[in-house]
């Protein structure tokens, strides 16, 4: 049996043989030369039967004839994936099903990236009572304004929803709950409750529009980071101050060390100012010792 391992009309195949020498009596090598015909479905050549023919699906969509390789067609609807099942003739309406795996996939991702950012930011600015090391950014206003913002995300609901009153509004409402260290977890049990009503979760994450309150989570975490990493952002504005304050001080220093260069320069002058004279009040000394002498 030889079969492709591609499907689709232009995977169409052929056998071809070169004999080199002496042929069976039985069977002769020619027999297994085979080659497809374009759409024929099953045929008999000699010794070779062809049970299935390499073709295309073809199939129409909204009334756009189409065709494709295999019986599951990417790119047709964004994001969805058909499943071409059995020819008919009659129309087929297709209903897309929401895929949970990756909804889960997503919030997974979501968690993680926050709890790393989270744990990121308690490291850094965490105090050792053990050890009495504080970390590098201990203190420092400018992240722990970020931690305060992040914080208030998670804590403030959206405005309720006239036109869906069991619209949800919080995170707990989906099972994402908050622990004590800051991070987030999620009860699985109450997410996949929640994850049934995909338009619901969709807009606690993405509401967006010209109110900023009704802006969902998503939205907000990507306003946030919008202000904080952005060339005007306040990280952006705090590695400025930093450089700023770095190059004062290093030009202090500079300074600092021009002028003790300039003391150090005047030092020596004196001392080698000090050390002439000394050496010629110490030659008129002994000049007037040796007249002493003389004249006793």
């Amino acid at each position: 049996m030889i079969r492709g391992s591609e499907s689709g009309g232009d995977q169409r195949f052929h056998v071809s043989v070169a004999a080199t020498g002496p042929l069976d009596q039985d069977i002769a090598l020619s027999d297994f030369a085979y080659t497809a015909s374009v759409g024929v479905d099953s045929t008999t050549t000699g010794t070779i039967t062809m049970i299935k023919g390499a073709a295309h699906s073809v199939f129409e969509l909204n009334g756009l004839k189409l065709k494709t390789a295999t019986n599951n067609p990417e790119g047709v609807l964004e994001n969805v994936t058909l499943a071409l099942k059995k020819e008919t003739s009659s129309p087929v309406n297709v209903s897309i099903d929401t895929d949970g795996e990756a909804i889960r996939e997503r919030m997974d991702a979501f968690i993680a990236a926050y709890n790393e950012v989270n744990g990121l930011i308690r490291e850094q600015t965490k105090y050792d009572e053990t050890s009495g090391k504080a970390g590098p950014l201990q203190g420092n206003r400018t992240i722990l304004r970020v931690q305060s913002q992040l914080r208030d995300i998670l804590r403030t609901a959206l405005p309720e929803n006239p036109a869906d009153p069991n619209a949800y509004s919080r995170l707990s409402d989906i099972g994402i709950e908050i622990q004590r260290d800051g991070g987030l977890r999620i009860n699985d049990s109450r997410f996949e409750l929640a994850a049934a009503n995909p338009e619901r979760l969709q807009a606690l994450f993405a509401n967006g529009g010209a109110d900023t309150s009704l802006h969902g989570f998503a939205r907000r975490f990507d306003t946030l980071v919008g202000q904080v990493l952005g060339v005007d952002g306040a990280i952006s504005g705090a590695r400025d101050s930093l450089q700023a304050r770095e190059d004062l001080i290093q030009d202090q220093q500079d300074r600092l060390e021009q002028r003790l260069q300039d003391i150090e320069r005047r030092l020596i002058r004196q001392y080698s100012a000090l050390d002439s004279n000394l050496s010629k009040l110490g030659g008129a000394m002994a000049s007037l010792n040796q007249l002493n002498s003389s004249n006793g």
